[in-house]
Parts: structure tokens; sequence; C-alpha cells
């Protein structure tokens, strides 16, 4: 099986009581699906889902806004329809709004700010 590579779109600050940080990547392909995670502790609910399936569920669409995802909304919506959405383009408008370049990882999800605190 191929691991598939993930980008982080966002993250949250650690709480204190659980160190949970939350999270959400994108995998894009043929079938893009949207990581949403409460931590990276095994034990932490989390998982992916297709567009569709993140813009129907308040729960989810509640933690892209939470984690100030606002943005990437429309490529959702796009990609919700079937749209396939470049991602380049995508990437681009990230490094735009961020000043940084997508952090990315292969299965299991490995980022930068998992162990920092930060």
């Amino acid at each position: 099986m191929e691991s598939k590579r993930s980008y982080l779109l966002a993250h949250g600050k650690q709480n204190a009581e659980t160190f949970n940080v939350p999270f959400v990547t994108f995998t894009p392909g043929a079938e893009p699906s949207i990581g949403v995670y409460q931590g990276f502790f095994a034990h932490d609910p989390g998982g992916e889902a297709t567009p569709a399936f993140v813009l129907k569920t308040e729960g989810l669409v509640h933690i892209l806004q939470t984690l100030e995802l606002d943005w990437f909304f429309p490529y959702l919506e796009r990609m919700a329809r079937g749209e396939a959405v470049d991602f380049s383009e995508l990437e681009l408008d990230f490094c735009r709004r961020t000043g940084r370049g997508m952090e990315s990882s292969t299965v299991p999800l490995h980022f930068s700010f998992m162990g920092t605190g930060k």
C-alpha cells in the first residue's frame, strides 16, 4: 500500500489539560480528503473525510473555522461539486496567506509542531 502525501493546513495551540493540538490536513488526488484531528496521540479522535462530508458536518465546519481556515471553504465547495482543484493554486493561496510553504507528511502523519507544544 502506497502512502499518500498529506499537507498541513492549520493547527491549534496545545491544550494544557489534555495536551491535545487540533489540526487539519489536506490530501490531494482524484479523491481528495480532509483530515480533521483533535490531537496527534493515538487515543485522540479524528480522521479523514470527503470535502462534501466536511461541509455538511457542523462540528467539522466549526473546527475549520476555529483554526481560521475560512479561506479554504471555496476549495472545499469546488471539490464537493466534483471539480478538480489544482494543488499548485491551493499551495500558492496558502503561501500568500501565511507567508510560508505547506508542510507535508506521509501516513502516519508527523508534522513539525507535533511534540513541540507550539
